[in-house]
Parts: structure tokens; C-alpha cells; sequence
């Protein structure tokens, strides 16, 4: 499933742009769910004041809403890289 990166926590409201915008997941669930699946019932989120307060160059990817018949195996790209324009 490929999800649209959520950018939160960018409370001064700078121009970001976000590099890939999508991330990639891979998940397990039981066949008799398995036409459930979709890309709306997941959220991936990339936090900015990682940036501000810790100063990370890169921001790691979390996904924060997972339905519970789904299991996340993997993500890709586990971070992502951005530019801040002021």
C-alpha cells in the first residue's frame, strides 16, 4: 500500500517539501479480510520539530493509524529527507 506523508508539527507554517511524498508499506492480514484494504484506513506522519529541536537531518516515518486486522512488515523508506523554505 502506498500512503501520502503527513507533515505535522510545522507550527510556524514553513514551505516544506518532502522527499519521496510516498512511503510504502507491507503489511499481513487474513484473506478473508484482505478486500478491507485501503489506503484511507492507514496514516503516515513525518514530524518537523524533530528537525527545530533535535536537528535531524532526516525525519523518520511513522505510521500512526494501522486498522486492527493489519500488521505492518515493513516501510520504505523508513526516512525522509526534506527542505525547509522561509
Amino acid at each position: 500500500v502506498e500512503l501520502p506523508i503527513k507533515l505535522v508539527g510545522n507550527n510556524d507554517f514553513f514551505n516544506v517539501k518532502v522527499f519521496p511524498q510516498k512511503v510504502k508499506i507491507t503489511i499481513t492480514t487474513s484473506l478473508n479480510r484482505y478486500d478491507e484494504i485501503d489506503a484511507e484506513l492507514f496514516e503516515a506522519q513525518a514530524d518537523l520539530n524533530l528537525w527545530r529541536t533535535a536537528n535531524f537531518n532526516v525525519l523518520p516515518v511513522k505510521i500512526t493509524r494501522v486498522p486492527e486486522f493489519c500488521k505492518i512488515v515493513s516501510v520504505e523508506p523508513r526516512n525522509i529527507d526534506f527542505i525547509v523554505k522561509r
